[in-house]
């Protein structure tokens, strides 16, 4: 047959004729068409946007098939390579996948658990498999010299499975740093992988990402390993000598969350229990250690200094069973806990300026509390309460019938006018633990999460790249909501654009 030549797009393209095993009769070409003779055999789109026909095998069978897959083997335009274990199937570069006996391209599908495409295939030994197809592509066409398990989209679009867009990566929840003026990074003892700042940040020091942090009753962690360390040990550790081998690190301004050099301090229980301030409105309740023999009292800042001192001394591990154990005793539900009687020493401190209130005026449900501009709680009895902490704020019980309620919403709701009804209190300072009314201001979610960012209260919050596709300007947002309302899309056609990664309308949306 002579040579075709088709013009496309003003480049000429030379078409090229061959023959296909078990269809001798007919001819394929590289522009996907089908002749038989000098009579050109019509193809339709099927719903995969694959080329088909129907036409007889050499035993003169009709038979419906996939031009498009058969011209892909004659005329390879693209790489691919075969699975080990899965000789049924063709992966390409762009994380296509054929099916060598039906002739068809295989669906990804997304579970709604991890977001990620998965492909079902059969292997070898007849065992239907989901696989993640990012990692298919990976292990076929890149190299991994460091053996890294985590595989990162580039362009941050799931859809974009071609191994150019495909990196691996040695974790997926660590984020790079910016660097702080005056930051000193040293080694974290036995542990030489990772550095500790006078900041109170915390990397691997192979690739400079920071450590995902995580709060523990008001405090900051991070997980190295299978460990769970507390950020201001490992600053106190690397930075403070100890000489004299004081048991725990005291945060001086009393914010669990600064963990900055110069906001610790190596110190005794006395030494803590001095630091205390009446700003933070005796949240952290004293308590007295009394052995059953001797009737020696030994006496313990608050119930993070007794949970350490039990994790020291006994095998316990379980920070939330020993809190149990010991509050249960503390309030006289039970009698011992690690052989020892447990109590609170009760914070009855006059402040000057402290105004009460009848929580009934905001809650007419709840039970005889009191309130204060101080960030303090008084249960019926007259005793002062701080309940217990929840995601690192407190939260205390104000009767039967009534749900447990955050002291800052209490104290806001008490005495802070909030005309605008906005939905959001804010701790101005950052310290979810100091609800003294000057701490403490009404806020929309958007600003809430404005002030987080403004204060760096949240370093490790992702934004939002919105890019014009026409102009190429780009605009950074704190957070998605933000982005949706600056660029009026409503928020669910936001989040499915931006997890996409398409674009819609002119914009473009991307996390970064």
């Amino acid at each position: 047959m002579a040579e075709i030549v088709e013009e496309i797009e003003e480049v000429k393209v030379v078409e090229e004729w061959k023959t296909y095993p078990e269809f001798s009769n007919y001819l394929f070409s590289n522009t996907e068409r089908v002749m038989k003779g000098e009579k050109e055999i019509k193809v339709q789109i099927n719903e995969y946007n694959r080329k088909t026909t129907k036409i007889f095998d050499d035993t003169g069978k009709g038979r419906t098939i996939n031009v498009s897959y058969i011209c892909e083997i004659l005329f390879p335009k693209k790489a691919f390579k075969q699975y080990p274990n899965y000789s049924n199937y063709l992966i390409y570069e762009d994380g296509t996948i054929l099916n060598k006996v039906s002739k068809i391209v295989l669906r990804v599908f997304e579970p709604k658990i991890v977001k990620r495409k998965r492909v079902r295939l059969v292997n070898d030994q007849g065992e239907k498999l989901e696989l993640d197809l990012a990692h298919i592509v990976a292990e076929l066409f890149l190299e991994n010299p460091n053996g890294h398990k985590f595989i990162k989209h580039l362009d941050g679009n799931i859809l974009n499975n071609h191994y150019k867009n495909l990196e691996y990566v040695h974790s997926l929840l660590e984020k790079p740093y910016e660097e702080i003026e005056g930051e000193e990074w040293r080694d974290i003892k036995d542990m030489e992988d990772y550095q500790v700042s006078n900041k109170g940040r915390v990397k691997n020091k192979h690739n400079n990402f920071l450590m995902k942090e995580s709060d523990h009753f008001g405090y900051t962690r991070v997980g190295i390993g299978t460990n769970k360390y507390y950020v201001h040990r490992l600053v106190a550790i690397a930075f403070i000598p100890n000489p004299e081998n004081k048991p725990s690190v005291d945060h001086l301004n009393r914010n669990a969350k600064d963990n900055t050099l110069e906001n610790l301090r190596w110190a005794t229980s006395k030494e803590q229990s001095a630091n205390q301030t009446i700003t933070n409105g005796g949240c952290y309740k004293k308590i007295n250690r009394i052995d059953i023999k001797s009737d020696e009292i030994k006496e313990y800042n608050d119930i993070h200094e007794v949970i350490e001192y039990i994790m020291s001394t006994t095998t316990e591990t379980d920070k939330r069973s020993i809190e149990n154990k010991i509050r249960a005793c503390c309030t006289n539900r039970k009698e011992t806990a690690y052989e020892f009687k447990w109590q609170y020493i009760e914070d009855l401190t006059i402040i000057e300026d402290e105004i009460w209130k009848k929580v009934q005026e905001i809650y007419p449900d709840a039970e005889d509390y009191l309130v204060s501009n101080k960030g303090r709680v008084k249960n019926k009895a007259g005793k002062i309460s701080d309940g217990r902490i929840t995601h690192g704020y407190n939260e205390v019980y104000i009767g039967k019938g009534v749900s447990r309620k955050f002291i800052h919403t209490l104290v806001a709701k008490s005495f802070i006018p909030n005309p605008d009804n906005k939905p959001c209190v804010n701790h101005i300072d950052g310290n979810k633990t100091n609800n003294d009314i000057s701490n403490l201001e009404w806020n929309t979610y958007a600003e809430n999460t404005q002030h987080a960012f403004d204060t760096n209260l949240n370093p490790h919050g992702i934004k939002i790249k919105v890019t014009n596709i026409n102009t190429k300007e780009e605009k950074i947002y704190p957070t998605k909501v933000r982005a949706s309302q600056d660029t009026k899309v409503e928020i669910k056609t936001f989040n499915r654009y931006l997890k996409s990664g398409k674009p819609y309308q002119n914009m473009k949306f991307k996390l970064v």
